[in-house]
């Protein structure tokens, strides 16, 4: 065994059928986070609840400044389609439908060439 490994034991851990660990079982990460411990948001909004004046210079900052922010902030981000127009070459197109029609799968690719 090499000097930086630590002894490892074998722990037999029981879960149900979603792979979840059931209760009562042995904490895959012992040296976790201690209880108590505030997260990162908790701790914001702590300190802007004692110093109202920092809060007022953030707002008064995003209004002046980041009005987009601001506006997808209140809206929302604008919604994004999926798709992307590709061109590609001529070449490939070629190639691609030959492929389908060897495989068998060209009646797809012929529709998409008609419309």
């Amino acid at each position: 065994m090499d000097e930086l490994e630590l002894p490892r034991e074998k722990i037999e851990l029981k879960r149900d059928e979603k792979g979840r660990l059931l209760p009562g079982q042995t904490s895959l990460n012992p040296a976790g986070k201690p209880v108590g411990t505030l997260s990162i948001k908790t701790k914001i909004v702590n300190r802007l609840q004692e110093h109202p004046k920092e809060l007022e210079k953030i707002i008064k900052h995003i209004i002046s400044k980041e009005q987009a922010l601001l506006f997808q902030m209140i809206d929302g981000r604008p919604h994004q389609s999926g798709t992307v127009e590709v061109s590609m070459p001529e070449s490939l197109i070629e190639l691609i439908k030959n492929v389908a029609t060897i495989s068998g799968t060209d009646t797809d690719v012929q529709k998409e060439d008609s419309e």
